[in-house]
């Protein structure tokens, strides 16, 4: 092994009743970070700027896991449109001017032409021997 420090996040910060996480900042990620397993088994995670949002994020999760509701919405097809938004949102701990930018590319180049595109549900892992 190097002598090198981890750059991972091995111990969380914080741990809730039904298994959110909250990890600390590292050198190599400034913002908060919130992981938990929803009823159906999907890991989500958010990140926020303070320790302070973390914490508020992860009590609305903890509520929706007590509720057994899904953490991620499942009303209608997912779109490109909505996964911008979301994207968006996750810029809580970036600068103004990242935020500013980044609608602003989206709102500009892609949104129009591709904002009512509907996308699957992602990539799925490949089996083990592939």
């Amino acid at each position: 092994m190097s002598d090198r420090p981890r750059t991972y996040r091995k111990k969380p910060f914080a741990v809730f009743e039904h298994g959110t996480r909250i990890y600390a900042p590292t050198r190599g990620e400034l913002r908060w970070r919130v992981v938990a397993g929803d009823a159906e088994g999907t890991r989500v995670f958010h990140k926020v700027g303070t320790e302070d949002a973390a914490r508020a994020r992860a009590r609305v999760i903890e509520a929706d896991l007590a509720r057994h509701a899904p953490l991620r919405p499942a009303e209608g097809p997912r779109t490109v449109r909505a996964l911008s938004a979301a994207y968006l949102a996750s810029l809580e701990g970036r600068s103004f001017r990242y935020r500013e930018r980044q609608a602003a590319i989206l709102s500009r180049w892609v949104l129009p032409h591709l904002g009512a595109l509907e996308v699957g549900p992602g990539p799925r892992p490949t089996p083990s021997g592939f």
